[in-house]
């Protein structure tokens, strides 16, 4: 019965109380069980937050589901960045982040030499030069995944100062390994990286995002682009993109 109902088909046999309640137990419990095969959770501090996974046999009726939820809310969960990265890389909340761009110390002394705010903060931020940040959860090889973001830019000015991508980890021989593949929404350049210093492989997928003209009220414009990536389960990757009032348009 379990191979042939999904969630919603499980909590609709549910309400209508169509199977036994010891039996919807016993599937709430093996749906939770499946999902854990498939997801990969990014750190060892993810998986001490996700709910514990209900044992074999569980009579609790909310272990299975209480499981799921948390799976379904850590798929919209980012890292936290390091605190050494603030002021310039925080999380507002847990599913947004927020970037603004350093200022050198020299800059800012100029700045406040220029008549600028005695409260100017004179500290660097240890954030590197290419930062990233993760989801909480990923999966597994051969299962399909969709993940998408909003990112906006005040100023329009984004280039490629943002990127969104997917991070394919493994073991080759009992080493690490790791491909990036990224997308540039604004140019709609890809980039596949090959480990953290290794060679790079660019393509132009995408046409570049034309910056929006400023308001007449003399505001600068603010930049807003949606972005998707999705696995198939036989490894495709495809990256989809949407800015401003443009149709969807994908690699």
């Amino acid at each position: 019965v379990e191979a042939f109902l999904g969630s919603k088909d499980l909590a609709a046999a549910e309400q209508a109380r169509a199977l036994h309640p010891l039996g919807i137990c016993s599937l709430w419990a093996g749906r939770a069980a499946r999902m854990s095969e498939t997801i990969a959770l990014w750190n060892a501090a993810s998986k001490a937050l996700l709910p514990p996974l209900p044992e074999p046999g569980c009579s609790a009726r909310e272990s299975g589901k209480t499981y799921l939820r948390g799976v379904r809310e850590f798929g919209k969960c980012f890292v936290p960045p390091s605190a050494a990265w603030a002021p310039h890389i925080t999380s507002p909340s847990p599913s947004s982040l927020k970037a603004t761009p350093r200022v050198p110390a020299r800059q800012q002394l100029h700045r406040l030499a220029m008549g600028g705010s005695e409260h100017l903060l004179f500290r660097e931020s240890r954030a590197p030069a290419h930062a990233c940040s993760a989801l909480r959860m990923g999966v597994r090889r051969g299962c399909e995944f969709a993940a998408g973001v909003r990112i906006s830019c005040k100023g329009g000015h984004m280039n490629e100062g943002c990127c969104f991508g997917l991070e394919a980890v493994g073991c080759i021989n009992g080493w690490g390994r790791c491909v990036s593949y990224i997308l540039a929404p604004t140019s709609g350049r890809c980039f596949t990286l090959f480990e953290a210093n290794g060679p790079a492989l660019c393509a132009d997928a995408l046409p570049p995002v034309e910056s929006k003209p400023g308001g007449e009220d003399g505001k600068e414009p603010e930049e807003d682009i949606e972005v998707w990536a999705r696995i198939t389960p036989e490894g495709d990757i495809f990256f989809l993109r949407r800015g401003g009032e443009r149709a969807v348009g994908g690699t």
